[in-house]
């Protein structure tokens, strides 16, 4: 017999009980925590407007790797403005989303960029495509298929809040500085 792709397995469907972490009302990003190379990191933002996934230079070094580590890249990548960033290189690090015992592991490429941000990475379609996540603005939460179940991401609304009042306080300051935060976790 044919083997069934896990989507078809079981439906992904959000409730109320998904949004129990979330204070109404919002129109906050979804940010959350995920393991990349064997570290969590935080503040990590899910857009879906990405076209790649992103990790800031300075979060590339509290992970304690170098540009040494990075592949080239030819490629260059346009802000939400119009605005042209030069990429430091390419990476490929080990992603895990959810909660143990329904987890997903995927080797996932990421653009480095050399640049201020509030956020450590973002997770853009090529993460969201491959492991088939649907995703709830209103529940601020990411559900995907894993060979035990629906797994399940929720977004932390404080954390999302906080990046956003940097980049506010950062933009009306002056030139832009690095706004990571000094810590993955």
């Amino acid at each position: 017999a044919p083997k069934k792709a896990r989507s078809e397995e079981g439906g992904i469907t959000f409730s109320d009980g998904d949004a129990q972490h979330v204070r109404f009302s919002h129109s906050d990003p979804l940010v959350v925590d995920i393991q990349m190379a064997n570290m969590m990191v935080k503040r990590v933002l899910v857009d879906t407007g990405s076209s790649v996934n992103i990790l800031y230079k300075s979060s590339l070094e509290l992970m304690k790797l170098t540009v040494k580590d990075l592949e080239p890249c030819n490629q260059t990548i346009y802000g939400f403005s119009g605005e042209v960033l030069a990429p430091t290189g390419l990476i490929k690090l080990p992603v895990t989303t959810g909660r143990t015992p329904a987890t997903r592991t995927l080797l996932a490429t990421f653009v480095v960029v050399d640049c201020p941000s509030a956020y450590n990475a973002v997770i853009g379609r090529p993460i969201l495509v491959d492991l088939q996540a649907v995703i709830s603005m209103w529940h601020l939460a990411m559900k995907f298929p894993t060979d035990a179940g629906v797994g399940r991401v929720l977004g932390n609304q404080r954390e999302a809040r906080e990046c956003y009042n940097t980049s506010i306080t950062k933009a009306k300051s002056g030139p832009p500085r690095s706004t990571a935060p000094d810590r993955l976790q």
